[in-house]
């Protein structure tokens, strides 16, 4: 009877102190678990935050692509304007010239019609001062062939 009792409490003690070693197991991987949770849940965050960071840094790239692109058409914006405008005022002024040297030719061609009726009119004078000259000749021969013969 001595014997059994040891042996009950021997067992009883072992299993008090099995009871005891895992409940400490427990309690342990329980700790250990918590412990990787949170590590994890650390590690998520980082990471999340990291591709935040990441996604910020390639979304003010962007944004400065495109403003320099912006800016780059604006300037090229500017510049074609710019172009058009100095078109616009040589194909005026190309106009201005052509209207000027059209009113040139018509002073030269109404000045030359001037000079050519001008020399219509002397040449009516000359033909008419030769027939007046002949004219002239003619009574001069006469009066000379009267005046040898009287």
């Amino acid at each position: 009877a001595q014997l059994k009792k040891e042996r009950e409490e021997e067992v009883a003690r072992l299993k008090k102190e099995g009871d005891a070693a895992v409940a400490r197991g427990t309690e342990q991987l329980k700790t250990e678990r918590a412990q990787l949770t949170t590590e994890r849940e650390e590690e998520a965050g980082r990471i999340q935050r990291e591709r935040e960071a990441d996604a910020a840094r390639v979304n003010a790239a962007h944004e400065t692509a495109l403003a320099a692109l912006r800016t780059d058409k604006d300037t090229h914006v500017a510049n074609l304007h710019s172009q058009l405008t100095t078109l616009h005022s040589d194909v005026a002024k190309l106009h201005a010239a052509r209207g000027g040297a059209e009113v040139e030719a018509a002073r030269v061609n109404t000045e030359r019609d001037a000079q050519l009726a001008t020399l219509r009119e002397a040449r009516g004078g000359v033909a008419a001062a030769e027939g007046a000259l002949a004219s002239l000749r003619g009574d001069t021969d006469v009066e000379l062939a009267r005046l040898h013969s009287e």
